[in-house]
Parts: structure tokens; C-alpha cells; sequence
């Protein structure tokens, strides 16, 4: 006679598969700063920011329920803000297309990935893969004139 697996089983096995397929980063994280919000476009969702104290903690907070991590900066360090950024699947449709904050994060499904930035005239491309098992933390280092 086979057994039936009791539902405490049944919910830590479809949890664990969840959390594997990165569905578990779906969540989405509920922003108490106001100049900071979930935005979607089509099925991809983000946040960008990080001018402030407030901003960058807050962000901190809500980086683990994303699981592409960017930061702009400048080469000393400084923090860098209107940055376009394109963000294109491996046959080059565009996810998102928005102007960034120093942080950007972004939930994507695993693959790769090509991203095109502009600012202040200054454009990088920066090919990126994101794994179902850790998050895809990169920056982007500019050069800007003062």
C-alpha cells in the first residue's frame, strides 16, 4: 500500500522548488520611503534609487527580493544618478528601458542578458548572467566630467 506524504511535506517540498526557480524573489517588498516604488514593465519588475540616506538604506532592506543588483558610480567612488539604462534578452528584445538612481535593482528569470547604459553622453554595454541560485551583482563605473 503506498503512503500518502502528509501536507507539512507537500508545502516544504514545493517551497524548496520555488526558492530554487527563483520564484521565491517574486515577493514583492513594501517601501515605506514615498519617493520609492515598484515599478513593472511588462512581466520584469524593478526599483531604482538610492539619493539619500533613507533611499539607500531602504534599498539595502529590499535587495534580497531582487535578484539583479547595479550600482552607477563614478571611479572614486562617488555616486552616480540619471543613468538610462536597456535592458535586452539574449535575442535583443527590450525588458525594461528607465532612467536609474546609483541602485537599480531588477527581478529577472535566469539567462542572459545584455545591458546598454548612457549617461552624459558616455554608453556601456555590459553582457550579464543570471543564475536560478544567486543573485547578479555588478556596477557600472563612469568616468563622468565634474
Amino acid at each position: 500500500m503506498k503512503s500518502v506524504p502528509s501536507l507539512r511535506y507537500l508545502l516544504l517540498a514545493a517551497s524548496t522548488i520555488a526558492m530554487l526557480s527563483g520564484a521565491a524573489n517574486a515577493a514583492s517588498y513594501n517601501f515605506d520611503t514615498p519617493t520609492l516604488y515598484e515599478q513593472t514593465d511588462g512581466s520584469i519588475t524593478y526599483v531604482t534609487g538610492g539619493i539619500g540616506e533613507n533611499e539607500t538604506a531602504e534599498l539595502e532592506n529590499a535587495k534580497p527580493y531582487y535578484n539583479v543588483h547595479i550600482t552607477n558610480a563614478q571611479k572614486n567612488g562617488a555616486f552616480v544618478s540619471d543613468t538610462s539604462v536597456v535592458i535586452q534578452d539574449r535575442k535583443g528584445n527590450d525588458l525594461i528601458a528607465t532612467k536609474t538612481g546609483p541602485l537599480l535593482y531588477v527581478n529577472l528569470p535566469a539567462g542572459r542578458y545584455t545591458l546598454f547604459a548612457e549617461n552624459s553622453g558616455i554608453v556601456q554595454e555590459k553582457k550579464f548572467t543570471v543564475s536560478a541560485k544567486k543573485p547578479s551583482d555588478f556596477s557600472l563605473m563612469w568616468n563622468l566630467p565634474e
